[in-house]
């Protein structure tokens, strides 16, 4: 059995055209063929080393700005700070307190992250 010539990468995978006739002999190459899934736009609200506090602290921010996103009326942030600990507690994360410069720094990112800049204004909404 002759060996087969090694293909260059300017042939055509189905045959040799130069030739004149293709020779459909040779299995073409097939690509594997991968769907695509949609990703989520919150798979990339947290980040590598968030702890399980903080990534349900930035998820409930995330949820609230974009419910929200020209502000709660009659609400500081301060309140939203308070109410999001209180949502921590309540879902198991109590033990592990985020403290308030964390919880800051996740309600920037939230807001850079959804665009809502009407939580960057001072005072009430």
């Amino acid at each position: 059995m002759p060996e087969e010539p090694k293909r260059e990468k300017h042939e055509l995978l189905a045959g040799n055209y130069d030739l004149g006739a293709p020779d459909f002999a040779k299995p073409a190459l097939t690509p594997d063929v991968v769907p695509l899934k949609a990703q989520p736009l919150e798979l990339n609200l947290e980040l590598p080393g968030y702890s399980a506090a903080d990534c349900c602290a930035i998820r409930y921010f995330f949820t609230l700005m974009r419910e929200h996103p020209n502000g709660v009326p009659g609400k500081k942030k301060d309140d939203h700070l308070h109410e999001c600990q209180e949502h921590l507690r309540a879902h198991g994360h109590g033990e592990h307190d985020v403290p308030p410069r964390r919880l800051d720094q996740l309600w920037t990112r939230a807001i850079d992250f959804t665009g809502a800049v009407a939580f960057r204004t001072p005072g009430p909404k």
